[in-house]
């Protein structure tokens, strides 16, 4: 008499369920870097997108009386007293600065930032911040910043100023 028992036995569910436990772990890590990467270049978008911005208004409206306020670094927004309907150059420039730093800061929360005029009227605009899941993505080619940690990204962009300037 033979007897045949219907179903699975407990081993078998074991090994079912390590083998589905080893797949999810490998797509949990996938996706897991998926959406790592994701931000990083969301972020890098940010950075080219504000660099663009400012570079823009920059040109329109550098004077010789407000040169010097764009030429600034940070790590905070810098704040406006008050906005003006008819603005002098300088009220021009510290509006576009607030802005840029605004956008910047509210995209990024923790981010260096730099805006400098080399000579010959060459923009050099250049962000660091931290990126702890790609830490060999330093990219220090060009950076304007002294140093960066192992864990810091930088991104610059350097751009000529048009002949109005």
């Amino acid at each position: 008499m033979q007897h045949h028992q219907k179903g699975i036995s407990l081993i078998d569910a074991l090994i079912a369920f390590g083998l589905l436990s080893v797949t999810l772990a490998g797509t949990f890590s996938v996706l897991n870097a998926s959406l790592h990467e994701f931000r990083f270049l969301n972020r890098t978008a940010m950075a080219q997108q504000a660099a663009q911005e400012i570079s823009v208004r920059i040109n329109a409206n550098i004077h010789p009386s407000n040169r010097s306020i764009y030429q600034i670094s940070g790590t905070h927004i810098q704040e406006r007293q008050h906005y003006c309907s008819l603005c002098t150059h300088e009220e021009i420039a510290l509006n576009d600065i607030n802005l840029f730093t605004s956008k910047l800061i509210k995209a990024f929360g923790k981010v260096e930032y730099l805006i400098k005029i080399e000579p010959q009227d060459i923009l050099v605009i250049g962000f660091k911040w931290q990126e702890k899941f790609f830490s060999d993505a330093s990219h220090i080619e060009g950076c304007p910043f002294q140093s960066l940690k192992p864990d810091e990204y930088c991104l610059s962009f350097k751009t000529a100023l048009g002949p109005s300037s």
